[in-house]
């Protein structure tokens, strides 16, 4: 009897496994998608990095937003976009709550910036992309970051 109470306190404070499914990671190069397979440190790693971006973000470009431009860039540009299974509340300075159930981050292209002029732009939806995506003036260096362990994991 001892056993079982111990092992029972050991599952108390250790807790169950998260039966949650993942956010699912694609990555887009020239229009060739790759699964993203991520540990649980570096999908926390990600997680961190894109509450990151979207704090910073502090305005909005008078762009339309549709499922066409999202493949124009997965087809011609690099970048990553984020599922989540449910709706995720992300925090802006700027914005506030921000819910959405799927990210796209470009890489490169017109959306982005360099070292120089740090700007990014994120895409934002929930089953569809909204129209206005956000942009952070600083995000450069985290976005960077971010692709580095998504290229690492998807074996790039």
């Amino acid at each position: 009897m001892p056993a079982a109470c111990v092992l029972l306190t050991a599952l108390m404070l250790v807790g169950c496994p998260n039966t949650e499914p993942p956010m699912t990671v694609t990555l887009y190069a020239g229009g060739t998608p790759t699964p993203v397979k991520l540990t649980d440190a570096d999908a926390r790693t990600v997680r961190s990095l894109l509450d990151a971006l979207l704090l910073k973000t502090s305005e909005t470009l008078k762009v339309r937003v549709d499922r066409e431009r999202i493949e124009e860039q997965q087809k011609t540009e690099q970048g990553a976009e984020f599922v989540f299974p449910h709706e995720v509340v992300f925090r802006s300075e700027t914005f506030g709550e921000i819910a959405v159930q799927r990210l796209y981050l470009p890489f490169t292209g017109d959306y982005v910036g360099t070292t120089r002029d740090p700007v990014i732009t994120v895409f934002a939806g929930d089953t569809t992309y909204f129209t206005g995506p956000f942009r952070n003036p600083t995000g450069y260096p985290q976005l960077q970051e971010l692709r580095k362990i998504l290229e690492r994991s998807a074996g790039q």
